[in-house]
Formats: structure tokens, sequence, C-alpha cells
């Protein structure tokens, strides 16, 4: 390990099947657990590897929040679904569509 004022810098070997091992210190200070899932990153000609949190309890949260400041029902989510999901579809591909 390598440590500067910030961030701290750390040498893994990388195994005969591709697999690393995270120090037991890291692990512990970021709560890393056996079974969670990382993000690798690749930029450029480096790699970073962060913790990936799972947002669904948070996104579910949020867009129940939303549905009571908007007066939205479930029922009128499902509704308008097929429309909303053309028009996204349109938007980020639409481009590719025979014309």
């Amino acid at each position: 390990m390598v440590e500067g004022a910030n961030p701290i810098a750390y040498e893994l070997e990388v195994g005969n099947d591709g697999t690393l091992q995270l120090p037991e210190a890291l692990r512990n200070r970021l709560g890393i657990l056996p079974g969670d899932l990382l993000t690798l990153l690749e930029a450029d000609n480096g790699l970073m590897l962060v913790p990936t949190r799972l947002l669904v309890p948070e996104i579910t949260e949020r867009i129940s929040t939303i549905m009571q400041e908007e007066n939205v029902t479930l029922a009128d989510l499902l509704e308008s679904l097929d429309e909303v999901g053309e028009e996204l579809f349109n938007e980020q591909y639409g481009h590719l569509l025979p014309r």
C-alpha cells in the first residue's frame, strides 16, 4: 500500500483466474462484504473499482414521494407507460431507425 494525503493506493496482484483480493483494512473501512458488487470503470489507461450501491430502495421512495406530491396514482403511471416508453425509445434510438 502506498499512502499519500489522499487518495490511498493499493498494489494488487491479478490471480491466474483474473481475481483480485482486496486488502482486509480496505474492505473493513469501506464496509465491503463477501458477495458485495463492485463496479470496475475503465478510463484511458487506468481502472477504478467502486462499491456498487443498490439504489432500488432509494429510487422507490423518491418515486413514491413524487407521486404523492403530484397526486399521481399507480393507475395513472401504468396508463401512460406505453406512450412514455415509446417517446424515450425514439429519443434515444430514433436516429437508428430507417426513415
